[in-house]
């Protein structure tokens, strides 16, 4: 089967840069982020889009995807992180989950502490269950969202890490990297990372990493 068209805001402002007026999406995916972008530079996005989006889920790993239950996550990232971002936005609200959107108007955080720092503080006070986080390397975010008390924070790169993340420290926020990873892998980390619970064997660590906040 082909792969669905995917229209993110990185290709619509890039469109608009060679002047663009008019962009057909016909049977495309088009993100959040490609709306608000369209809006902001007057560009007209033309014909019916996808009803739902159908990112390719492929495994990535030898973990099979389980049921999505759904879940209210914060999403940010910096400048480096946007296509990445754009591309996990689309799958979660295709999977129907609360999403914050902390850049769906367009406004990447100018770096990525930033970024990091505002999700953690949004699961940290519990407003929303998970945060996610896109940066260059995801090295920079991690570190910023761990200063954070309350916050488990783990970089991810694969499948693996992320099934070991959650069911073996309990992470609540993921870091990406939006240069290291693309959109078939992100996404398939993201919903790895969502499907996955903590293992009734690895209670007495994620015990102790809670202490080390007090």
């Amino acid at each position: 089967m082909a792969e669905q068209r995917a229209i993110t805001e990185r290709e619509v402002r890039r469109l608009a840069r060679e002047g663009a007026k008019i962009i057909d999406i016909r049977g495309a995916i088009v993100t959040p982020g490609a709306r608000s972008a369209a809006k902001e530079l007057g560009v007209l996005l033309s014909g019916p889009d996808a009803p739902t989006s159908v990112l390719p889920m492929r495994a990535f790993g030898s973990f099979d995807p389980k049921p999505v239950a759904r879940a209210s996550i914060a999403l940010y990232c910096d400048a480096s992180g946007t296509p990445i971002k754009e591309a996990v936005a689309a799958r979660l609200y295709e999977l129907q989950h609360d999403v914050h959107d902390m850049a769906s108007a367009g406004a990447a955080a100018k770096d990525s502490p930033d970024a990091a720092v505002a999700v953690a503080r949004e699961v940290a006070a519990g407003r929303v269950k998970f945060g996610i986080v896109v940066d260059g390397t995801g090295v920079g975010a991690c570190i910023a969202a761990n200063k954070i008390k309350g916050v488990r924070a783990a970089l991810c790169h694969d499948v693996t890490t992320a099934v070991s993340a959650r069911e073996h420290s309990d992470a609540n926020v993921l870091c990406l990297a939006g240069t290291l990873v693309g959109p078939r892998l992100a996404t398939a980390i993201v919903e790895t990372f969502l499907t996955r619970e903590l293992t009734s064997k690895y209670a007495n660590r994620v015990a102790k990493l809670k202490a080390l906040d007090e």
